[in-house]
């Protein structure tokens, strides 16, 4: 007797999980980033613990310069360590207001 697929692979609710969230990792990455052109400077008001190597953990007060943008995530990093880039929720930062006197 042949048996699908999916009968065979299946290990229940755990297997669907789990491909649900690979699923949406892959679509997120291949949604395309966007450069940011008005929303530069970011203020976190919540803490982040993200789970993963492109992900930036924030806490509360980060100051964030964001580079790019793509369905509810920004792209950026901390002033503190600009060496260390990565993603982040946009609802858990505050867009601040920035004017540039002399450009570069």
């Amino acid at each position: 007797r042949r048996y699908s697929t999916w009968r065979k692979w299946s290990f229940g609710k755990v297997s669907i999980v789990c491909c649900l969230q690979i699923y949406r990792e892959v679509y997120r990455k291949m949604t395309r980033w966007v450069p940011t052109t008005t929303r530069k400077y970011a203020v976190a008001i919540y803490n982040y613990h993200g789970n993963g190597e492109t992900k930036l953990d924030l806490t509360v007060g980060d100051t964030l310069h964001i580079l790019e943008e793509n369905d509810g995530w920004f792209r950026g990093f901390k002033l503190r360590n600009k060496s260390v880039k990565g993603i982040f929720p946009t609802s858990y930062v505050h867009i601040k207001q920035a004017l540039v006197e002399n450009p570069g």
